[in-house]
């Protein structure tokens, strides 16, 4: 009896979710996609009471999954999870993990007993420590074309998904894309949640599309490499959303200072930002590099009513040639040295690396 009532209650529960989904979107129209990205995951996970929760970006070209946003259930609320802390470096093949057998087959995919599960890698969930015992993954689609998935695991009061949690995301998912336009989708998913600047997974593909331009065509690839100065001690003394200000309003000045439609800007790490500067030489891409410190000269971010924090950052730049015998790892490596000298030399400063 116990059991119906609560089964009664999470359906009910799931109804109420889709009805106030479906009013928003109603509200918002294929125009709101900013606010519809921000409310999927969260809906998706709060219908359905999943413990977990990941966005994965679908590079198409190379038919690779990587988990862009992840939500997890913690003290009672769905909260973001960091993925440049542990996330960042995952990478799934098409035919790996239940995400990557979805892109696999264009078909979702729902699974109640992982432990029958041969298919069950559980990259992200190992990289959380969360026990999962069960898992559904979605395709969110364009024009046939596979633009990413959603996966959630378990539920928040231990029980297992059931066939309705399931039938409940697949028509959010179905509402979802109805209200988005396939290049609004796209763009979501290349974007980081925090900055809206491109996210560390396009970088691979933006990375190697602009090498090859630069081996066939005779112009330069500058690169520009900015980490903030002494950020664990702002997070430190005035908590994580006052240090999510802080890199909001940085990457608004990166965002002011380059060229809009041509350079790509990139939230590289937790505190690192990285801009590729096609058709860009060493000369072009230090003007930048002063055009953003200039910037961020007279700017500070005011915590409560007594405290003003003066933020300032170290940047590294290097840039690629035609006859130069680079590579994506090399390119980013001569970028992060220069980082490093301009670090060791008091930071608050540019170093250059030819």
């Amino acid at each position: 009896m116990f059991k119906s009532t609560r089964m009664l209650e999470r359906r009910e529960h799931s109804l109420r979710a889709l009805k106030e989904y479906t009013e928003l979107i109603d509200f918002l129209g294929s125009g709101g996609d900013i606010a519809l990205r921000s409310m999927f995951l969260g809906f998706s996970a709060e219908a359905i009471g999943a413990s977990r929760v990941t966005f994965y970006f679908h590079d198409e070209e190379n038919d690779l999954l990587f988990p862009n946003v992840t939500m997890v259930y913690k003290k009672g609320k769905l909260v973001p999870y960091d993925y440049y802390t542990e996330l960042k470096d995952v990478v799934i093949k098409s035919g790996e993990d239940i995400c990557g057998m979805v892109i696999k087959n264009k078909e979702p995919l729902f699974l109640d007993h992982l432990q029958d599960s041969k298919d069950y890698k559980g990259y992200v969930d190992r990289k959380i420590k969360l026990k999962v015992n069960s898992v559904m993954a979605l395709p969110l689609m364009a024009s046939n074309n596979i633009i990413g998935i959603v996966e959630l695991a378990n539920s928040s009061d231990n029980r297992k998904l059931s066939e309705i949690d399931f039938y409940v995301v697949s028509i959010i998912c179905h509402l979802t894309m109805s209200a988005m336009e396939k290049v609004k989708l796209y763009n979501w998913s290349i974007t980081d949640n925090l900055t809206k600047l491109y996210n560390y997974h396009y970088l691979q593909v933006a990375l190697e599309k602009e090498l090859t331009r630069v081996k066939r065509y005779p112009k330069d690839l500058g690169v520009i490499l900015i980490d903030v100065d002494n950020f664990k001690n702002i997070n430190d003394s005035y908590g994580h959303p006052f240090g999510n200000r802080v890199l909001k309003g940085i990457a608004d000045i990166i965002m002011e200072s380059i060229r809009k439609d041509v350079d790509l800007p990139v939230r590289y790490g937790g505190d690192e930002f990285l801009i590729l500067l096609p058709e860009t030489n060493f000369g072009g891409a230090k003007l930048i590099a002063k055009r953003i410190m200039q910037k961020l000269k007279p700017v500070t971010f005011k915590f409560r009513s007594q405290h003003f924090v003066k933020p300032t950052v170290s940047i590294g730049l290097t840039a690629a040639k035609k006859d130069d015998p680079i590579n994506q790892g090399k390119l980013i490596k001569k970028a992060d040295d220069a980082l490093y000298m301009a670090k060791k030399r008091g930071k608050n400063r540019i170093a250059t690396s030819l």
